[in-house]
């Protein structure tokens, strides 16, 4: 699905394969790249997640968000700039598509949108 090269691309720097650290109901799958060292003060961290139906698509959440073509049925963008992060979500075969990044404040987020949605296309051609 997506490998450690896929979020090394959006980083701008290495990154590998780091566990959820809480249980994750209702996702079929699941996960996670951080920069390698990244401790309590992570500058790259990306969460990969399929939701098993398309209830769980959360545009109504981001009502700034801006529309995405070429990824799934629908799809959004939504990148906050206070948090510094940047969500894709989408909707393919009636699953639920999301990926989340988020960086320390030295990360200019808005300039990682298109890299994360590249993600996101990867994601969706594996559903």
């Amino acid at each position: 699905m997506i490998s450690a090269d896929d979020a090394a691309k959006v980083f701008g720097e290495s990154a590998e394969s780091r566990p959820p650290t809480t249980p994750t109901p209702f996702v079929t799958g699941i996960c996670f790249y951080h920069h390698p060292g990244d401790g309590l003060d992570v500058r790259n961290l990306l969460q990969i997640r399929i939701y098993p139906a398309e209830r769980f698509f959360s545009a109504k959440l981001f009502p700034n968000s801006q529309s995405v073509s070429g990824i799934g049925d629908k799809a959004f963008s939504h990148v906050n700039t206070v948090a510094n992060t940047v969500q894709v979500d989408f909707v393919k075969n009636g699953k639920t598509g999301s990926v989340f990044y988020s960086a320390g404040r030295a990360v200019n987020v808005p300039s990682k949108v298109s890299a994360v949605e590249d993600v996101a296309k990867k994601l969706a051609a594996s559903i």
